[in-house]
């Protein structure tokens, strides 16, 4: 890897335990660090011409960063610090990254082969491989639910959503969601599944006992809005909404209940 003052078109945003801000940039498949309070660079790795997701498992202090270069791709596992601990060398750039530290698997979405690929984090081993159908998709955003045996992708045209069993890989629900769906985050206390969509809604989803998800409410945004965060630790979930004709740039946030009641919803 190298070093470049680049930023072009950030996609995914990484806060590290040191201070530090990770961006990866989709147009120069780069990492680009920043100083958390200052914004001053702190240097960045290029690693191909394009980036995939960005991902940090505060568990095993790992980032995960899926790249392209030319025709092939790669994922890089890193150290808070930016040292490359390992590279996984791909055919294909993974749009999607979803780490689960408790089961050793890293997930990774191809939206173009329209797959999604499991690797043993440990070994860095292709463990398992998983055909969703011979549509092609745009974009596959991931989620686990609270055990890690239900895999939730976002699939096709962003407007549904698949349940996956992470031990077989078989379907087990498909569901129409929102189009557009750009991010998805799993709320383990409440079992609720939180999902942005660029149609300008924000979808909660409720998974019973029997693990099936129930769409519990649905809140008005604004187009473009698809990139959420889900802090369970505050209560809160953040969207970030784009600069447009319904006004400018800005970040909106909900309440969430710990709880739930039958006339609780995220306001």
């Amino acid at each position: 890897s190298a070093e470049t003052d680049a930023l072009i078109e950030p996609r995914d945003v990484v806060f590290l335990p040191d201070g530090r801000v990770a961006v990866s940039s989709l147009g120069s498949g780069a990492i680009s660090f920043y100083d958390a309070r200052t914004l001053e660079p702190r240097g960045s790795l290029v690693f191909g011409s394009a980036a995939g997701a960005l991902r940090f498992d505060a568990d095993v202090a790992r980032m995960y960063f899926a790249y392209g270069r030319e025709r092939h791709g790669g994922i890089a596992i890193l150290d808070t610090d930016g040292t490359l601990h390992a590279q996984v060398p791909l055919h294909d750039l993974p749009q999607g990254l979803l780490p689960a530290a408790a089961a050793h698997r890293l997930y990774a979405s191809f939206a173009a082969l329209n797959r999604i690929v499991v690797f043993d984090t440990a070994t860095r081993e292709r463990v398992a491989d998983w055909s969703l159908g011979s549509t092609p998709g745009t974009n596959y955003p991931l989620a686990l639910n609270a055990d890690g045996t239900h895999l939730f992708v976002a699939g096709r045209q962003g407007d549904e959503i698949t349940v996956l069993d992470t031990g077989t890989g078989r379907e087990l629900q498909d569901i129409a969601a929102p189009g557009g769906v750009g991010s998805m985050q799993f709320d383990a206390r409440t079992h609720e599944l939180y999902v942005a969509a660029g149609v300008g809604e924000l979808v909660v989803y409720e998974e019973d006992a029997d693990g099936v998800l129930h769409e519990r409410s649905r809140i008005a945004t604004r187009r473009g809005a698809r990139t959420g965060l889900l802090d369970t630790a505050a209560g809160r979930y953040y969207l970030a909404l784009p600069a447009g004709k319904q006004g400018p740039a800005e970040i909106r946030v909900y309440r969430v209940f710990a709880e739930r009641h039958p006339e609780d919803s995220p306001s």
